[in-house]
C-alpha cells in the first residue's frame, strides 16, 4: 500500500498547529509546556488523556469519533485519516490540513467547523475538531422544508462556498452529512465541515483531474465523467455549485433530483429535463425555482460563480415564514 508522504508540503500555519500525543488503543495522552506564574514554573508541564466514546461519523477517507477528556465532561471531535491508500489512489491528507488551517479562522467560524490542532502516528492523521452536539443535517432531512428555512441554509453554504473558492478551494463533496448543525429550525445557522477531499487549485489552473469523486447523487455530472465538452475527467469550483443545487432542490422536495447514473447521463447529454414538477407541486417560488436550475445547468460554465450566485433574486429577499410550520 503506498504512502502519501507530503511532510515538506505543510506551511507553516499547518506545522504550527501539530502537538504531540501518544495513542494507545482508545486512549490519547497530550503533554502541553504553559509557561507558569514563576520562574520555578516558567515552563510548566500539563497532561490530558481523552478516551474515545463512540463513531460520530464516516466517509471514503475518515472516521470520526467522540472522545471526552479523562475526569471532565469536556468532549470533542476527532477525524482520523489513514495515510495508506489502496494501489493506483491519491489522498493528500495535508490538502484537508491546509483547508482546516486556513478556514479554522476565526474570520471564518460562522461558516466552518473549527479545528486546533492535529497530530499523528506512524499510519494514521488525527484532527482534532470542534464538537458539535446537534449533529449533521443529514439527520434533520425528514420532511420538505419551508422555504424560509431553505433559504437560511442555503446562504449560510454559498458564503462559506464564496471564501472557499476564492482562496482557491473546491470542497468536492458537499452534501448535508458534511453540513454540521449549530442550531436548528425555524432559525438555522450550520458549518460546512469534512475536506477530506478538498482540493486548492493552482495557480493558473482552471480544472483539477479527478481524484476522489464526491458522493453520487449530490456528484456533478463532470465528477462523473459525463461532461461532453471535457469528457477527461476535469473539473472546476462549478462542482460545488451543482452540489448545493441538489442540495437546494432535497430540501424543498425531500427526493435527489437523479436517483442513479442513467438518469444524470441522460440529462447531461440534453435528453432529459430536471423534475422541477416536484418543486411546483411544493409550492417552491418561481426565483427559487430558478436559483435551482442555474446552479443544474449540465454545463459547468454555465453554472453562476458562488460570488455571482449570492446576488440572487431569490436570496436578495427574505422569504417568508410559514406560520403552519
Amino acid at each position: 500500500m503506498p504512502r502519501n508522504d507530503c511532510h515538506h508540503q505543510l506551511s507553516d500555519l499547518v506545522h504550527d498547529s501539530k502537538i504531540d500525543a501518544v495513542v494507545n488503543g482508545t486512549c490519547t495522552e497530550h503533554a502541553y509546556h504553559e509557561p507558569g506564574q514563576s520562574l520555578h514554573e516558567r515552563n510548566r508541564r500539563r497532561v490530558e488523556k481523552w478516551d474515545r466514546e463512540g463513531m460520530l461519523g464516516n466517509g471514503s477517507f475518515g472516521v470520526v469519533y467522540q472522545e471526552r477528556l479523562r475526569g471532565s465532561d469536556k468532549v470533542r471531535a476527532v477525524k482520523e485519516i489513514s495515510k495508506n491508500v489502496a494501489a493506483g489512489e491519491q489522498l493528500d491528507y495535508y490538502r484537508e490540513l491546509e483547508a482546516i488551517a486556513k478556514f479554522s479562522h476565526h474570520k471564518y467560524s460562522h461558516c466552518f467547523v473549527r479545528s486546533d490542532d492535529w497530530y499523528e502516528s506512524k499510519d494514521t492523521i488525527f484532527i482534532i475538531m470542534e464538537y458539535m452536539e446537534l449533529g449533521d443535517l443529514q439527520n434533520y432531512l425528514t420532511r420538505p422544508f419551508p422555504e424560509a428555512e431553505v433559504q437560511q441554509i442555503v446562504s449560510q453554504l454559498l458564503e462559506g462556498l464564496e471564501f472557499m473558492h476564492s482562496s482557491g478551494f473546491i470542497h468536492r463533496d458537499l452534501k448535508p452529512s458534511n453540513v454540521m448543525v449549530v442550531d436548528k429550525g425555524p432559525d438555522w445557522f450550520v458549518k460546512i465541515t469534512d475536506f477530506g477531499i478538498s482540493k486548492r487549485r493552482q495557480l493558473g489552473v482552471t480544472t483539477l483531474h479527478t481524484m476522489q469523486r464526491g458522493t453520487f447523487g449530490f456528484a456533478a455530472p463532470e465528477v462523473l465523467g459525463l461532461d461532453l465538452e471535457k469528457p477527461g475527467g476535469s473539473y472546476s469550483f462549478a462542482v460545488d455549485m451543482w452540489s448545493l443545487g441538489v442540495l437546494t432542490f432535497y430540501l424543498f422536495t425531500n427526493s435527489i433530483v437523479f436517483s442513479n447514473y442513467g438518469e444524470t447521463f441522460m440529462y447531461a447529454k440534453g435528453a432529459s429535463s430536471l423534475p422541477i414538477e416536484k418543486m411546483t407541486l411544493r409550492k417552491v417560488s418561481n426565483n427559487a425555482q430558478h436559483f435551482v436550475i442555474s446552479l443544474l445547468a449540465p454545463t459547468p460554465n454555465d453554472r453562476p460563480t458562488a460570488s455571482v450566485a449570492v446576488g440572487h433574486a431569490w436570496l436578495a429577499t427574505p422569504a417568508t415564514p410559514d406560520p403552519t410550520t
